[in-house]
């Protein structure tokens, strides 16, 4: 059995990486917000464990959890989910307690990601010019407003027609600049969206997204 102090550390990691990603995610950049949630899946049995046996009326420590479910479809992160998954078929007793529904939300989640690849070719399909999405419903537009945010995606005319169109061909090829050495990766748009080992540092991070390369 882990030791208090060893539960609590680990419960105050998941804390920090957690606010660190409401910042994050605040500032727009969802990519850092769902690799600090996904973070935190390592440190969940521990942060649970913490919770309930010293903090039993506090918030259970869940917020990652909710993060990966709600972040990784409209990112089309796959292996997102996946870790998400070897979480849920290692959890203990006191954890499927917790979080009961984990199994549903995932399949769930994994048909939200089926759509958002639907939608996205949709949009790739009309060439540049505006489409409008079909069976527009409370998921559709939580990922295409997610893609909004994230200047993939724009509005074309009034709000209530739901017609959208492409701002940024993820397949073209782009510079990403290496947030720890400053130097820039050529690549293509989507590739730039994983994180990536730097040639020079051998830093593995997420790139910033800084211009078309062609």
């Amino acid at each position: 059995m882990a030791k208090k102090v060893d539960l609590e550390a680990a419960y105050r990691r998941n804390d920090e990486l957690c606010r660190r990603a409401v910042q994050a995610e605040t500032i727009g950049d969802l990519r850092a917000a769902l690799r600090l949630s996904e973070s935190c899946l390592a440190l969940l049995r521990d942060a649970l464990a913490y919770q309930r046996r010293y903090l039993p009326t506090a918030l259970q420590p869940t917020f990652a959890v909710d993060r990966v479910l709600s972040l990784a479809p409209p990112l089309f992160a796959y292996r997102s989910l996946d870790a998400l998954a070897l979480y849920s078929e290692s959890r203990t007793k006191a954890e499927i307690a917790t979080l009961t529904d984990l199994p549903g939300r995932l399949i769930i989640a994994r048909q939200v990601l089926s759509g958002a690849i639907r939608m996205w070719s949709t949009l790739n399909r009309a060439a540049g010019g505006a489409t409008q999405l079909p069976d527009v419903d409370q998921s559709t537009v939580s990922i295409v407003t997610t893609w909004i945010l994230m200047g993939l995606v724009a509005r074309v005319g009034p709000a209530s027609m739901g017609h959208y169109a492409l701002v940024t061909d993820l397949r073209r090829e782009a510079w990403g600049k290496c947030p720890v050495c400053g130097g820039l990766h050529r690549a293509a748009g989507v590739d730039l969206l994983n994180v990536l080992q730097d040639a020079s540092c051998r830093h593995t991070a997420s790139f910033v997204i800084t211009s078309r390369a062609t």
